[in-house]
């Protein structure tokens, strides 16, 4: 993770303007592995300090460019992206927890946002 960026505006020129209230996180995913895996804005969940779950906002990510969409990662590579989150009115990142979970058998990898 690099950085996090609350929005309270989306603005495209062909999908317009969306108001609302999101958290925007920018990842970096690195497989460690020995076999590809497959990346997609699903495998990652945003809890909050009260132990609140929230899935990506697939549809507000059509905003972005570098979005994670079944994107393939070879062993010992990375890449870059976005995860986006519709979160209420006021949400803090600081005692926040990003999870990214690669696949139903693997243990998630937690990120603390306060860093």
């Amino acid at each position: 993770m690099t950085r996090v960026q609350s929005l309270n505006v989306l603005q495209d020129s062909w999908f317009g303007t969306k108001s609302g209230n999101w958290l925007l996180i920018d990842v970096s995913v690195t497989n460690i592995g020995k076999k590809p895996i497959t990346v997609s804005d699903s495998d990652f969940t945003l809890i909050s300090g009260d132990g609140a779950e929230y899935e990506t906002d697939s549809d507000g990510m059509k905003y972005f460019d570098d979005s994670f969409f079944l994107e393939n990662v070879n062993p010992k590579m990375s890449i870059k992206g976005h995860v986006l989150f519709a979160v209420p009115a006021g949400f803090s990142a600081e005692k926040a927890i990003l999870e990214f979970t690669d696949s139903f058998w693997s243990s998630p990898t937690k990120i603390d946002l306060h860093r």
